[in-house]
């Protein structure tokens, strides 16, 4: 598989990975009061009320919330490349020398938020790549990074069906890891919701940026996307959590 024919399959996935096109925002919109009015108290603007407005007012405006999201947003924002990975000599070395049974010339350590964002949103892609061969995940927690292994299920003097893999892999990942951010919502523990009600916000929020992956952790969120429905994602989280404190 060449480099341009994963940079293609990841483009079309990426077709709707940012904001939507301008014909398109109305019905986000409308979408994005539709979960805001479900979270809120009964004390919230009716909906005929809001319509009286104009609609630029009354509205969320995506860039104008994004950029409210990047001046008083509490989450925490950090370009994949530059956080775990920046560890992995060390830790994969570490690593290989506690695990020996895999060679690395069979193996690829990848970022586990990086991992599992493409196990969701690309795995027809991933599993092309590793099509006609064993492979397997090993998850090392604690560390943010998992190995993928191939082996050639009938083994060859040359090997090349595992390096042509890897090869691929190599290409998809790194693609995938310059478009991607990892936020992570940080949540107080004397604030922080019901758990149901924390899974219930996200949900909805997510069938709206529906491109982001969000995992919770002991005390926070982390969601990983392309950047400003990462962004919008967050502070639409945080907002409705907010409001149902005030509740």
């Amino acid at each position: 598989m060449l480099r341009e024919e994963i940079d293609a399959g990841i483009r079309s996935s990426l077709s709707n990975l940012d904001l939507l096109p301008t014909e398109k925002i109305s019905a986000k919109q409308t979408a994005e009061e539709d979960v805001s009015q479900k979270h809120s108290g009964p004390d919230r603007i009716s909906a005929a009320k809001t319509k009286g407005k104009n609609d630029t007012d009354s509205r969320y405006s995506s860039s104008h919330y994004l950029k409210e999201s990047h001046q008083s947003s509490s989450s925490v924002t950090a370009k994949l490349p530059q956080s775990t990975l920046k560890d992995i000599p060390v830790l994969r070395n570490e690593l290989s020398a506690a695990c020996p049974e895999h060679s690395e010339d069979t193996c690829i350590w990848v970022d586990s938020y990086i991992f599992r964002y493409i196990e969701k949103f690309d795995k027809k892609l991933y599993d092309r790549c590793v099509r006609g061969l064993d492979s397997s995940v090993d998850v090392f927690e604690g560390t943010n990074l998992v190995r993928i292994c191939l082996r050639e299920k009938q083994p060859t003097k040359s090997g090349s069906e595992v390096q042509q893999a890897l090869e691929n892999l190599r290409t998809l990942v790194e693609i995938w890891q310059s478009k991607l951010i990892v936020r992570e919502i940080l949540l107080k523990k004397e604030e922080q919701p019901p758990k149901e009600k924390l899974i219930q916000v996200c949900r909805d929020v997510n069938v709206i940026f529906n491109n982001v992956l969000y995992m919770f952790e002991e005390s926070s969120i982390k969601v990983v996307g392309a950047m400003t429905n990462c962004y919008l994602f967050c502070q639409m989280v945080e907002d409705l959590l907010k409001r149902n404190r005030r509740l």
